[in-house]
């Protein structure tokens, strides 16, 4: 399989990822949330999972949008949810810079860059995050994925978080 490392992260898959961080049981979480455009999506009960949790939101008019972009804002705060953090406040600078700030002081960001919180992440910028804000390492000697050998992607992979998968012609997580 292929993994598109450098293709952004659709809003289902990054749903995906943080319902699979979740260490409880599917019964043990209460399904309080609804959108109009998931029915039949197969990241369904990610999606619906991640709302529940309170890690994820949909839009006034009730949809979800899971083909949707996530930029880095929405899955730094994601992400950072899902791994046990508490909400941040907005900065003044953007909703978002509470959870950058947090990440960076975490460790789980270098410090210098410039991150624009309103830009497509990528799936592996994604992977990267996330096997950091886990503490993941990769121990696995087979690598699936014929377009990827970062180890941080491999560490998600062998603790069964992501995988490749093709869907209506598309590769997402499952």
């Amino acid at each position: 399989g292929t993994f598109k490392p450098n293709a952004p992260i659709t809003r289902a898959e990054m749903a995906t990822i943080a319902a699979k961080f979740d260490i409880v049981t599917d019964s043990d979480v209460e399904v309080t949330k609804s959108f109009s455009d998931i029915k039949g999506h197969w990241a369904e009960k990610y999606i619906l999972r991640a709302a529940s949790r309170g890690w994820v939101n949909g839009y006034p008019d009730g949809t979800f949008r899971p083909d949707g972009t996530m930029t880095w804002g929405e899955a730094l705060k994601l992400i950072l949810l899902a791994a046990g953090q508490d909400s941040q406040p907005a900065t003044d600078v953007h909703w978002a810079g509470g959870y950058l700030n947090l990440a960076l002081q975490w460790g789980i960001l270098p410090v210098g860059p410039h991150y624009d919180l309103d830009a497509p992440i990528t799936r592996q910028q994604v992977a990267q995050i996330a096997a950091r804000a886990l503490g993941l390492r990769a121990v696995m000697a087979h690598n699936p994925f014929a377009d990827c050998s970062d180890p941080e992607v491999l560490a998600l992979c062998e603790a069964g978080i992501v995988e490749g998968m093709e869907v209506n012609g598309q590769m997402c997580f499952v």
